[in-house]
């Protein structure tokens, strides 16, 4: 029996000191954790928000202009400035029936640009089925095609906004000319520019004398 007591005494003595050891690690560790946790943080700058709300800025400004720079998206901005040029263009006939034949030429100019996209539209349909080299092949046909048919459909709009100008122009300026003759054609009949009103100061002296 004593035996066994001893052995029992000496089983519980190294389970008390295993325990202890553990207990002191484990108290040991956790200052060394927290000082490394501290250490990373002071690794971050302090300002870390600014730089993460900068990044997500850019990056949408970038998602943004790749969006925008989409060729069906571009397509449709393309029909819509042609359709507005056509409305122009029909605008400046009626105002501007002196120039009908440099509108004509460039109704005409307009009518290319419009061909121009429907085949455009054309290859964007295509490239809906293609492969990936036949695609990119498309893409960039298409891209080429938009930006020759958006800088076609400008210069169409410029050429006629000036046309419009020029007719405004003229307009005001024969009402000017108008305006000034008019002016000049009351000043010369007025009463102090009339002979008949004229009455000199010697005349009115030698009246004066005589009575």
């Amino acid at each position: 029996m004593p035996k066994t007591d001893k052995k029992a005494g000496s089983n519980l003595g190294s389970s008390h000191f295993r325990g202890t050891d553990t207990m002191s690690f484990s108290a040991c560790d956790s200052p060394l954790r927290s000082s490394i946790l501290i250490w990373l943080f002071s690794l971050i700058p302090a300002n870390i928000f600014h730089y993460m709300t900068l990044g997500a800025a850019a990056g949408s400004l970038v998602l943004f202009a790749a969006h925008r720079q989409m060729p069906s998206l571009r397509h449709h901005r393309l029909n819509s400035a042609i359709k507005n040029t056509a409305e122009v263009l029909t605008r400046a006939k009626t105002e501007c029936p002196r120039d009908h034949l440099t509108l004509a030429e460039e109704e005409t100019k307009l009518a290319q640009a419009r061909l121009s996209a429907s085949k455009v539209h054309s290859q964007l349909l295509e490239a809906r089925d293609a492969c990936w080299t036949s695609y990119f092949q498309l893409i960039w046909k298409i891209s080429q095609g938009l930006r020759d048919c958006e800088k076609q459909a400008r210069k169409v709009e410029t050429a006629t906004l000036l046309i419009m100008e020029a007719e405004n122009q003229r307009k005001l300026t024969e009402i000017i000319s108008e305006t000034r003759e008019v002016i000049n054609a009351v000043i010369v009949r007025s009463p102090r520019n009339d002979k008949r009103w004229y009455r000199p100061e010697s005349d009115s002296s030698v009246l004066g004398h005589c009575s």
